[in-house]
């Protein structure tokens, strides 16, 4: 009996599964229009972000 409700479960949250588009606004419009990714980071946000003795950014 658990196995068939598990089983009618997953049918239904696949048919409520649906998938996202990207729409062309915003910053996805800016980045196909000029084809440029623009990345930042904060100089303290150790170990994601910070500089080395010689000033050049290092972290994951």
């Amino acid at each position: 009996m658990k196995i068939k409700k598990a089983v009618l479960l997953v049918a239904a949250l696949g048919f409520l599964a649906t998938g996202a588009y990207a729409q062309d606004v915003g910053t996805l419009k800016k980045i196909k229009d000029t084809g440029v990714i623009s990345l930042g980071h904060r100089e303290s946000s150790i170990p994601f972000s910070c500089y080395d003795d010689k000033q050049n950014v290092v972290g994951y």
